[in-house]
């Protein structure tokens, strides 16, 4: 059950982008990366052609200057934004479907095919053995068990684990304390059976969620969703827990909730990761730490090279676990993160796996009974995104009362460093309608919004659409499927991701120089976005499950 299984070559299976430079050999994203911003837009052309008109006129102009990896990116993002959340609700969805359907016909698989003599002895693969299909039309195929000098059958061969910690039988859930570390957590939360530790560690966990709200890195309503899970009765979490599975798709993440899910007992998690060591430290954790109540099932496989393989296994998978365990909501949260262009293919990869488990379980196309299928991420704050007036307001209050204070100083000697090119205030609630003398009357109106430009250029255009695509799916999951959607937004964290780049690491670490900026640790914004997750989609599911049960009713007495 431990053996890890053998990565395939380069070429095998391997998901690409559809062009290449001829001379290096290396794929070519900008092409592709520009097309599918272009291809969202074009609904937008219907209500307002003027815009959608000047937005592509900028585009080539950044495309003659050879501006777009140099930040030319940045301001056609914005707008494209703007100018989706200007249009009718029924034409911004239609822009979020339009990309994401472009980018799934812009990814392309290779399908090896079998020798048509089974006793032949097969060669290298070569181009004449091997079929070029777009991700989407991969899930749709019959796809071959076979591989070159790799067993496709054994990799996606899915292993159960039971946790070894017979003692985790509390449901009580654990926040990580800022003042711990990510090698040893300081863990607000108790198992003991002694009430009074348990309400020690429950009102410390509440003390920090208003700390970190009283501070302003954190908003009241975050606060509400995580105070309720940290604080809720232990077999109303254990029910709760036992009617989900939980598909993690890049289930070692650092930010991702496998580890604070199996602790709780009756919690099942399905997770898909590449075979290796991080894979094994996980599966190895789990049979020390984790409950002995929980399961860990391990899907080894890689999203870049087997997504339409893993798209079946896990469908299998699923449908094997609804049948033993009767539970009644799938949870696929996507949480895989690569560096460079290889986080818009696995985002692409992900996103083409939700795609055709929704189809399978959302909306059954066999008219066979339909799961409550849900969606969870964890959304970045360095995109492009709507904020409500009151919040720009609270920046504006936040600057003009530190105008005099020590980081007031700092800034000005940086901008004056930097000829005014850093640390320019965002000046966000100039955005504000000037003849609204407050928030609150400024938020009744129907259009209004503020828009944030978080993108930042270190991270480049690959990673703002892969970020912008998540978004889009969350927005059609929720308001054109009808799915239970939980999308909070992440603070900026000390994962491995951010810190292996110097630069990465020390602009995070800048930010606390200006309030209310926190760079959290791991432990604590994993376990804190897990609560919140969690929360939301149980509350969101409450509700959906009412407006169903309402649906039936008013049809069956129409029926009668």
């Amino acid at each position: 059950q431990n053996q890890i299984q053998p990565q395939p070559p380069h070429h095998q299976h391997t998901m690409e982008w559809p062009l290449s430079n001829d001379q290096t050999g290396k794929p070519r994203t900008t092409p592709t990366n520009q097309a599918i911003w272009k291809a969202a837009l074009q609904p937008a052309r219907s209500e307002r052609p003027e815009a959608v008109q000047a937005w592509e006129t900028q585009l080539e102009s950044t495309i003659m200057k050879n501006d777009w990896r140099r930040g030319g990116y940045v301001p056609l993002v914005e707008e494209f934004v703007r100018l989706q959340a200007t249009v009718s609700p029924t034409v911004a969805l239609a822009m979020c479907r339009a990309g994401l359907e472009y980018a799934r016909t812009q990814a392309f698989v290779y399908r090896y095919l079998e020798p048509t003599d089974p006793t032949e002895e097969k060669e290298d693969t070569n181009d004449n053995q091997k079929e070029r299909l777009p991700i989407d039309q991969a899930f749709d195929v019959e796809l071959q068990q076979t591989t070159h000098r790799w067993n496709q059958q054994d990799a996606l061969t899915a292993i159960s684990y039971t946790g070894g910690n017979p003692q985790r039988q509390s449901s009580s859930f654990a926040l990580a304390s800022p003042h711990g570390s990510d090698d040893e957590p300081l863990w607000l939360s108790s198992n003991s059976n002694n009430t009074n530790d348990k309400d020690n560690a429950a009102a410390a966990a509440v003390g920090q969620l208003q700390a970190w709200t009283d501070y302003g890195c954190m908003e009241p309503s975050a606060q509400r969703h995580a105070q309720a899970v940290l604080t809720a009765d232990p077999h109303a979490t254990e029910a709760m827990i036992q009617t989900k599975v939980f598909v993690l798709l890049g289930v070692t993440s650092e930010m991702g909730p496998a580890r604070h899910l199996l602790k709780l007992p009756g919690a099942h998690v399905i997770g898909v990761s590449r075979p290796g060591p991080r894979t094994q430290a996980l599966v190895d954790w789990f049979r020390e730490h984790g409950s002995s109540r929980a399961t860990l099932t391990v899907l080894r496989a890689d999203l870049l090279r087997q997504g339409p393989h893993i798209g079946h296994a896990l469908a299998q998978t699923i449908r094997s676990v609804q049948q033993q365990e009767q539970r009644t909501q799938i949870v696929i949260m996507p949480l895989a993160y690569m560096d460079g262009e290889a986080n818009c293919r696995v985002t692409v990869a992900m996103d083409a796996i939700v795609h055709y488990l929704t189809k399978q379980f959302h909306h059954n196309p066999n008219g066979a009974s339909c799961q409550e299928v849900s969606l969870a991420y964890l959304t970045s704050p360095t995109t492009c995104y709507t904020i409500p007036p009151e919040a720009a307001l609270d920046a504006q209050r936040r600057y003009q009362q530190q105008a005099s204070g020590p980081e007031a100083v700092l800034s000005q000697m940086v901008r004056m460093a930097s000829l005014g090119q850093w640390l320019e205030p965002s000046e966000i609630w100039e955005q504000v309608s000037s003849s609204s003398s407050s928030a609150d009357e400024d938020k009744n109106k129907p259009n209004s919004f503020v828009l944030y430009n978080g993108l930042i250029s270190l991270q480049g255009p690959n990673y703002a659409l892969a970020k912008t695509m998540q978004q889009w799916r969350c927005m059609v999951a929720a308001f054109d499927e009808n799915m239970t959607v939980a999308a909070p937004m992440a603070p900026p964290t000390r994962t491995q991701s951010v810190v292996h780049s110097s630069q990465a690491q020390a602009g995070s670490e800048g930010l606390q120089y200006f309030a209310p900026n926190v760079f959290f640790d791991v432990q604590p914004c994993s376990s804190l976005m897990t609560a919140i997750v969690l929360h939301q989609l149980s509350t969101a599911t409450s509700t959906t499950t009412t407006t169903k049960q309402q649906q039936q009713q008013q049809q069956r007495r129409n029926n009668n």
